[in-house]
């Protein structure tokens, strides 16, 4: 992380449905083989973070399937297919163990709490480097699952990833970064966003983050992905214009990325050095 730019996955789940399988968690017992082929495709393409497909691996997810007494063991798995991916890749590379957003509001603090514990239970034995609790737009919600991190004594590291779907952005982005800037975070940042304002939200965030800064990025506005396959750059250029103004740490897709997006990415960031700020000095 001190040499150069991390560089993450696309969403896995989208690439299955290209292959006409279940985009969610179900796929992790049903065809195991295709997670691991497309984890292949990503690691060709040059990804340093194998991202598991464990965004909703919760009992309120799994619940509509009749697989909710199953989460701890999604979770898990999911881990574990992300780790032997990364491990046969012949160079380093490191698992996030996805940790997605609970819809709804119903849902009391506690129960929130609980149902995070198992999926960070899970994450953890089953291999990840850190977790990511990505895409979060709810401050609670991301409190609950802290607290569940608190709660089972993971020792593992946390990213957070904020995605907003409705303005005004940085003053919500800054008191997020202000509920949780007195923990060790391994970085913080941005997820989604493909508005033209992206790299200027970066910017001001930068300003009061100490911490390492994360950006993952909608590959375009069209999230059509046959129409993604011709077009590979429209990501590298938004995410080098960001590194080249010392913005980034960890950088990759969101919504609409596949490998192509991600091998123009790393060719665009190699030789960039990455933010200072924030970094582990030992």
């Amino acid at each position: 992380m001190t040499e150069r730019i991390q560089i993450f996955d696309g969403p896995v789940e989208e690439m299955l449905s290209l292959f006409g399988a279940p985009p969610d968690e179900r796929i992790l017992q049903l065809r195991p083989q295709l997670v691991s082929r497309i984890y292949r495709e990503y690691v060709e393409a040059g990804t340093d973070i194998l991202s598991s497909c464990t965004l909703r691996a919760n009992r309120s997810s799994l619940k509509p399937f009749g697989l909710q007494a199953s989460a701890g063991k999604l979770a898990c798995l999911g881990a574990e297919i992300a780790r032997k991916s990364a491990d046969a890749a012949g160079r380093k590379v490191l698992v996030a163990g996805n940790i997605g957003q609970i819809g709804g509001s119903h849902l009391r603090h506690g129960s929130l709490v609980c149902q995070y514990k198992e999926q960070v239970r899970g994450l953890t034995d089953g291999g990840a480097d850190f977790l990511h609790l990505r895409g979060f737009s709810r401050r609670s919600v991301a409190e609950a699952v802290l607290e569940a991190i608190d709660k089972t004594g993971s020792p593992l590291p946390v990213m957070i990833s904020v995605e907003l779907t409705g303005g005004p952005y940085l003053p919500t982005i800054r008191q997020f970064w202000q509920a949780v800037q007195d923990r060790p975070l391994l970085a913080f940042g941005l997820c989604g966003f493909h508005a033209h304002g992206t790299t200027e939200l970066l910017r001001q965030l930068a300003v009061g983050c100490n911490a390492p800064l994360v950006c993952c990025r909608d590959a375009e506005a069209d999230l059509n992905l046959e129409h993604h396959r011709e077009h590979g750059d429209h990501l590298a250029r938004s995410l080098m214009a960001m590194a080249q103004e010392g913005l980034l740490n960890y950088a990759g897709g969101n919504r609409g990325t596949m490998p192509i997006h991600i091998c123009a990415l790393r060719t665009a960031l190699d030789g960039i050095r990455p933010r200072q700020e924030g970094l582990p000095t030992c």
